[in-house]
C-alpha cells in the first residue's frame, strides 16, 4: 500500500480497483477542540513536549503569535495562568498542581492514534505542505521540526506513519540537511555528518511523511488547535481530494492545487 500512496501522492491517480483503499470525505469536519479533561490532558501533553518547558515551580509553553487564541484556550482549560511575549505561563500553586494531575499517564505514546496527543506535538512543532516538483507531480508531506529531546516520539510517531528523520544544521542562515541512515534515530558518529560549529545542544532535526491518507484519517478525528495548522490542514486535506478525484490530471484541476499552494497558511 505505502507504493501505491507514493504514485497518489505524485499525482499519477488511482487505478478503479484501488480507489476503495484511499477515498476520504468530501466533507471536511468540523473543527472540535477538545472538550473533556482526558481529552485536554492527551493534548497538553503533545503541546508541552513539543513547545514546553515544566519545571517544579513554572511551566511555560511557547506559541507562535499567529497561534495565541490557543494559548487562551490552555489558560482556560487550566483555569490559572497569564499569556504574555507569545507564551502560556503558569506559576500558580494549585494550577500547577491540576497540570500534574492531567498529564498523569498521559504523556505515553504507545497509542498515537487513539488520542489528541500527537494534534497537540502537531500545534507546537509540525505542518502541512503541499510540494509540487519541476515535473509537475504533486506531493503531500506532513512535517515536524524538533530538538534532541523529542527524538523518542519522533522515533514512535516514524513507526507509525513512516517517513524519513533529517539531522539540519543552520549556519549563517543557509540550512544544510543530511539523510540518516535507515531513517532511524543518529548515533553520535552520524552526528558528525553535521557542520563543525554545530552541537548536541542546538541541533534542529526534521522528520517528513508523504502518508497522508493515514494522517488525514487521524486529524479528522483529533483536530490541532492552533489556527495555522487547521487552516493548513485542511487545505492539505483538499488537495488530496483533488487528487483522489484524478482532478489534478486536468489544466483546471491542476490550476486549482497550485492555488491552494499560494495559500498556505502554517505559520
Amino acid at each position: 500500500m505505502g507504493k501505491i500512496q507514493k504514485i497518489v501522492l505524485e499525482a499519477k491517480g488511482l487505478s478503479a480497483g484501488n480507489q476503495k483503499f484511499f477515498l476520504i470525505s468530501d466533507h471536511a469536519p468540523k473543527h472540535r477542540k477538545p472538550k473533556s479533561q482526558t481529552e485536554f490532558a492527551y493534548f497538553l501533553a503533545g503541546l508541552l513536549e513539543g513547545a514546553g518547558c515544566f519545571t517544579e515551580n513554572r511551566l511555560e509553553i511557547k506559541f507562535q503569535k499567529s497561534n495565541l487564541s490557543n494559548a487562551f484556550f490552555v489558560k482556560k482549560m487550566i483555569g490559572f495562568g497569564q499569556v504574555q511575549n507569545n507564551k502560556y505561563i503558569l506559576y500558580h500553586k494549585i494550577g500547577l498542581r491540576k497540570v500534574i494531575t492531567l498529564l498523569n499517564g498521559k504523556m505515553s505514546t504507545d497509542s498515537l492514534l487513539s488520542n489528541h496527543y500527537l494534534a497537540g506535538f502537531t500545534d507546537a512543532t509540525g505542518y502541512f505542505y503541499i510540494r509540487i516538483t519541476t515535473s509537475k507531480k504533486i506531493i503531500l508531506e506532513y512535517n515536524l521540526k524538533f530538538t534532541s529531546k523529542n527524538l523518542t516520539i519522533i522515533k514512535k510517531i516514524q513507526q507509525v506513519f513512516g517517513g524519513s528523520i533529517w539531522v539540519a544544521a543552520q549556519h549563517n542562515k543557509v540550512k544544510q540537511s543530511y539523510l540518516l541512515a535507515n531513517c532511524s534515530i543518529p548515533k553520535e558518529d552520524e552526528l558528525l555528518l553535521c557542520a563543525k560549529n554545530d552541537t548536541p545542544a542546538n541541533r534542529i532535526y526534521e522528520y517528513s511523511s508523504n502518508e497522508a491518507y493515514r494522517i488525514i484519517n487521524y486529524f479528522d478525528r483529533f483536530h490541532c488547535n492552533s489556527p495555522s495548522k487547521l487552516v493548513g490542514f485542511f487545505k492539505w486535506r483538499k488537495v488530496y481530494r483533488i487528487l483522489q478525484r484524478n482532478e489534478h490530471l486536468t489544466l483546471k484541476g491542476f490550476d486549482k492545487v497550485l492555488r491552494i499552494k499560494r495559500m498556505e497558511y502554517n505559520d
